[in-house]
């Protein structure tokens, strides 16, 4: 591939054969290093959607803007362009496809939104009551209605103020985790970093939810990000033993959640050296064993360190640059 680094093509190549025992969805990897290239050469095909009848195509990764020369083409791009993804093995998404046209459209609404629009007024904060009606609102659509604008919206409203019942808020509508996980990792990982706001979350609520079973694919964000939320907390012995499971663990639906969980781990009570060692050399992925090995980080008075550095060197090189990390 022109211009790419040494070695980046087979990492890429490396990363998508092993997604499908990741336990991940199906389609095209988005958020990760590699999303730009995928978009960029997986969906060169789909790009000649129309070619002979428009004025132009613009896309960024997985999201694409066909400009047609006339209203009636508009159905004729919307199926051959869905053809032309099914051919790639990728399949379309008809709730977020719709015609725009610049003269009998407000294009000002396709980037803005009245809900937002009507509880902003300009040079003022949002009012955080408003925030969370929104929020309420949303959630008794069902899925395919919901505005993932508002959403993620209201969600950031909250974690502007921090009311007492932000947590409660993510607790009582585990739906959220689904929908928008990112955001609820967020706003639990900015309630982590006051005080008051720790003894809001949970330890149990939060470990249920990172060790539970996955029941569908869309859980899976969900946990990486409660996991990323364990990550600030100090937790005991008990919840630790827990992560190390999930981080161990060779269950298909918990491959993903592992890196994250391991790392939770690492602040755990449960944490042991040797523990953290033999996790390593039993991970068998890069980004889980340095994972493990983040543990030490704080931890200057382990004595045997060297033992197991020159161990750990010798067994997995490519581990090296994260043990100078944590020496240091």
């Amino acid at each position: 591939m022109g211009g790419a680094p040494p070695g980046a093509v087979d990492a890429l190549i490396e990363i998508l054969r092993a997604l499908p025992g990741a336990g991940g969805c199906s389609g095209l990897p988005v958020g990760f290093e590699g999303s730009g290239c995928l978009g960029g050469v997986y969906l060169l095909p789909a790009d000649q959607v129309l070619a002979s009848r428009r004025l132009g195509l613009i896309r960024w990764t997985d999201d694409s803007w066909l400009f047609l020369r006339r209203r009636v083409d508009w159905h004729d791009a919307l199926n051959e362009y869905e053809d032309r993804l099914e051919a790639l093995g990728l399949q379309l998404n008809r709730d977020k496809s719709a015609f725009h046209s610049k003269l009998f459209h407000d294009p000002e609404s396709i980037i803005s939104n009245g809900t937002i629009d009507s509880i902003v007024v300009e040079g003022e904060p949002v009012d955080v009551d408003a925030g969370r009606r929104l929020l309420l609102e949303e959630l008794d659509r069902p899925d395919s209605d919901v505005d993932f604008t508002v959403l993620r919206f209201a969600l950031k409203s909250l974690e502007r103020e921090l009311p007492p019942d932000t947590a409660a808020i993510v607790v009582d509508n585990p739906r959220l985790w689904s929908l928008v996980p990112k955001e609820c990792g967020d706003l639990l990982g900015q309630l982590a970093r006051v005080r008051s706001g720790r003894r809001q979350i949970d330890e149990g609520w939060l470990i249920e939810r990172i060790t539970s079973p996955c029941e569908v694919p869309a859980e899976v964000a969900g946990k990486v990000h409660a996991a990323r939320v364990a990550t600030k907390l100090r937790l005991g012995a008990a919840a630790g033993e827990e992560l190390h499971g999930v981080a161990t663990s060779a269950e298909p639906g918990h491959y993903p959640v592992r890196p994250m969980a391991a790392l939770a781990w690492t602040k755990s009570d449960h944490w042991k050296p040797s523990r953290a060692v033999e996790g390593a050399l039993d991970a068998g992925h890069l980004t889980l064993q340095r994972s493990f090995i983040a543990g030490f980080k704080k931890r200057s008075d382990y004595k045997a360190r060297q033992k197991d550095w020159k161990r750990l060197r010798a067994e997995e090189p490519d581990l090296a640059p994260t043990l100078a990390w944590a020496a240091a």
